[in-house]
C-alpha cells in the first residue's frame, strides 16, 4: 500500500475526501477550529434585546450564546467530546460550524482499527450513559419523525470514514444535513461513531456497534477581544 493511501481519511456520506495525517507527518495538525484573531460571535440585528417580551418572530426558536446579553448572538458552533464504549478504545473530538453550504464537521478521533470503515451519526437523545450507548436512542431523522416509521439507513448520517495507517482519523467535510439551529437542531443530541455491522456478529444495532459517543454542546470563543472598528470610507467627490 502506498504512503499516500495510508494517509487518506475518506468521508463518503457527504461525497467529500478528508485530509488525513499519519504519524511522522511533517505538517503539524491543528487542534480544533482555528479562530481568527478578533473573532466574536456574529451579531444579528433583528433579534430583540435580552429580557424583551417574546414575539412571534425574532429570537423565538433560535439558540443564543448568552441569553442575558444586551445584544443577542446566535450559536454558530458546536463541540462534542467522544468517549469510548465498554471494551473499546476509540475517543476524540468533533467540531461543528453552521455555514451557508451546510454543516461543517471536523473530526479528530484516535485508536481506530486501521482501514476499517466507520459511520458518524447524530442520535436523538443526548445521553451517552449506557455502556453500549443504547441510551442515545435511534438515529435522528433530519426529514421527519425519528420515532415513527423507518427513517432509512441515511438517518442522522454526517459521513463515513476510514482510519489512517496510524489508527487516527483527522479531517473535515461539509454535511448537507443537520444544523445547529432550526427545526432539526443537533445541539443537545448525541453524536455516535459506529463500526460497520460486519465487524460484530453480536451487535443488535443494524448500523453496527456504537463504539464512541459524545453530547453536542455550544461552542464559542467568548474570550476573544472585540474586532477593531471598520475604517470609515472616504467621502465620495
Amino acid at each position: 500500500m502506498s504512503r499516500a493511501t495510508r494517509r487518506t481519511v475518506i468521508i463518503l456520506g457527504a461525497a467529500i475526501v478528508l485530509g488525513a495525517a499519519c504519524k511522522g507527518e511533517e505538517k503539524k495538525e491543528e487542534k480544533g477550529f482555528t479562530i481568527p484573531p478578533g473573532w466574536t460571535p456574529p451579531q444579528i440585528d433583528p433579534l430583540p434585546e435580552a429580557g424583551a417580551k417574546k414575539t412571534s418572530g425574532g429570537a423565538d426558536g433560535w439558540v443564543v450564546i448568552d441569553p442575558g446579553a444586551e445584544k443577542l448572538a446566535l450559536v454558530m458552533q458546536g463541540v462534542a467530546k467522544l468517549v469510548p464504549a465498554k471494551d473499546h478504545r476509540s475517543e476524540g473530538m468533533m467540531w461543528f460550524t453552521d455555514t451557508s453550504d451546510g454543516l461543517r464537521v471536523k473530526v479528530d478521533i484516535k485508536n481506530l482499527t486501521y482501514m476499517q470503515q466507520y459511520s458518524v451519526r447524530v442520535h436523538l437523545l443526548g445521553d451517552c450513559s449506557a455502556p453500549d450507548f443504547s441510551s442515545a436512542g435511534p438515529p435522528m431523522n433530519f426529514q421527519g419523525s425519528s420515532l415513527s416509521g423507518d427513517p432509512g439507513p441515511a438517518a442522522g448520517l454526517l459521513g463515513d470514514l476510514k482510519a489512517a495507517f496510524s489508527g487516527d482519523a483527522k479531517g473535515e467535510t461539509t454535511a448537507p444535513s443537520g444544523s445547529l439551529q432550526g427545526h432539526y437542531s443537533i445541539l443537545g443530541r448525541s453524536v455516535v461513531l459506529h463500526a460497520t455491522a460486519s465487524t460484530s456478529s453480536t451487535s443488535s444495532d443494524p448500523l453496527g456497534p456504537r463504539i464512541a459517543c459524545g453530547v453536542i454542546g455550544i461552542y464559542a470563543n467568548v474570550d476573544a477581544p472585540p474586532p477593531p472598528p471598520a475604517p470609515e470610507s472616504a467621502p465620495s467627490e
